[in-house]
């Protein structure tokens, strides 16, 4: 088993983030304490009442003593890992790891994962003061991980449902994202066929849909990611584009089906294609991928690039 728990959250001392509870012991807990001077991840020797707790243990501070570097009133990013593979715990801070300790005894808690606080003797002690925001994992994060998830916390800009459509002339249907980035529907487009939430029918010929504002809600010069359900009324006989964010010259990006030449045989690829520049002259770059059973079957599409922290 691998556990990996993380928080955003208000600093306040000795305050469980996050314990998981056992009948008579805790599973694991992710906490701060000014006591020992810091963030603290601990994870019990076995499911006993006498027994023996480790800890990997940010030392921020000077033990008991309350200081600038523990940033108490400011969001943290608190992360406790368990790997399995080389029986360890670790413990990052903010992007960083603060704290390893060798863990040999991994055992399974049956309890509820409880936030904010820990139970002991049917009370609660040591509630926390703040905010949070809690993921967990079903596996050990590395390094680099744990820094991306720092740097870089995924936000959703634009959701499409498409569920419901204006009045207007052409239609628009909303954006249920932050950037309010509705999608007008064109040349016949309409609501179609739900999967997830709703659905947009074309009919491949001229119907298609586009931000309102007339612009992408990402920058597609930094990190982004775009993802959709799609699936084809029948087998396309030439290329056809399901997304694109186009430039003056080229496509920042662009996500395609190509079909084969042998469809009885191979389903053909879907193919995500990129340029370095909006240039006629700049360098593209394509993926492709055909593992799927066909373009007539619903298929989760996903594109993601990832640039420097600087981009």
């Amino acid at each position: 088993m691998a556990v990996r728990n993380s928080g955003w959250r208000l600093n306040w001392p000795s305050s469980p983030l996050l314990p998981s509870r056992a009948p008579s012991t805790r599973g694991f807990k992710l906490y701060h304490s000014t006591a020992l001077g810091g963030w603290v991840v601990v994870r019990e020797q076995n499911n006993e009442t006498e027994s023996t707790v480790v800890r990997a243990t940010q030392t921020a501070c000077p033990t008991n003593t309350p200081c600038a570097a523990a940033r108490h009133g400011e969001w943290n990013h608190a992360v406790g890992v368990y790997d399995l593979d080389v029986v360890q715990i670790r413990l990052y801070v903010n992007g960083t790891r603060a704290a390893t300790e060798a863990f040999t005894t991994p055992w399974l808690a049956v309890g509820e994962v409880s936030l904010g606080g820990t139970y002991h003797g049917g009370k609660l002690i040591s509630p926390l003061k703040g905010a949070m925001d809690v993921r967990l994992h079903d596996r050990a994060v590395s390094d680099d991980e744990v820094r991306q998830l720092f740097l870089q916390p995924p936000v959703v800009k634009s959701r499409w449902k498409s569920e419901t459509a204006s009045t207007a002339t052409p239609p628009v249907t909303p954006d249920a994202g932050p950037a309010g980035a509705g999608l007008t529907l064109n040349k016949g487009a309409t609501l179609g066929e739900p999967w997830v939430d709703g659905g947009l029918t074309l009919d491949g010929v001229d119907d298609y849909a586009a931000t309102a504002t007339g612009v992408a809600p990402v920058d597609t010069g930094a990190s982004f990611t775009v993802s959709a359900f799609a699936h084809t009324a029948g087998v396309p006989t030439c290329e056809t584009a399901l997304l694109s964010a186009p430039g003056a010259v080229k496509d920042a990006f662009s996500l395609r089906y190509v079909p084969s030449d042998t469809p009885d045989s191979d389903g053909g690829r879907w193919r995500i294609g990129t340029s370095s520049a909006d240039t006629a002259t700049a360098e593209s770059a394509q993926v492709k991928n055909g593992q799927f059973y066909g373009p007539e079957d619903w298929t989760h599409l996903a594109r993601s690039t990832t640039a420097s922290p600087e981009s």
